[in-house]
């Protein structure tokens, strides 16, 4: 179990954040180690996850409203979430992922500097908001019952 944090850096979370890029890094190589052996090796990263040891923070209203504004989908995990990604990855849907992590974020990875509305994705080499091109919309596609959002 690895953690979006293994993707970004965030303030004072010098030690957990280091932990999990070093996670990350050993999937990886594990993946590569045991991929002739047909063992696949995978992460997930979740977000923040609703949980009896996280209770407490989301407890206090400030705390939970900062966590909600880094989260484009508006919501923090739950421990189900983190369930279907597991089966998910132990299922023949993902038969061909290895050395992979799956970002269960709700889009918060992009950046940790600040709110969902200002994605690092969307920011310019200056800091400056970048708009994609109008043409660039984006199509959903339906196969086997899995959706993939293709550009």
């Amino acid at each position: 179990m690895s953690s979006q944090m293994g993707h970004v850096g965030a303030a004072n979370r010098t030690i957990y954040c280091a932990s999990k890029w070093g996670l990350e890094g050993f999937t990886k190589v594990l993946a590569m180690d045991l991929a002739p052996h047909r063992i696949r090796v995978n992460t997930i990263c979740p977000t923040f996850v609703e949980t009896p040891m996280t209770e407490p923070f989301f407890r206090d209203p400030a705390s939970r409203s900062e966590v909600l504004a880094k989260i484009p989908l508006g919501r923090i995990g739950r421990v189900d979430d983190v369930a279907a990604a597991a089966v998910f990855l132990a299922s023949d849907a993902a038969s061909l992922m290895t050395g992979s992590a799956l970002m269960l974020d709700g889009g918060g990875r992009r950046c940790e500097r600040g709110d969902a509305r200002h994605s690092c994705d969307s920011l310019g080499p200056a800091g400056f908001r970048v708009e994609p091109p109008k043409a660039a919309r984006p199509a959903l596609s339906r196969r086997r019952g899995l959706r993939a959002l293709t550009l």
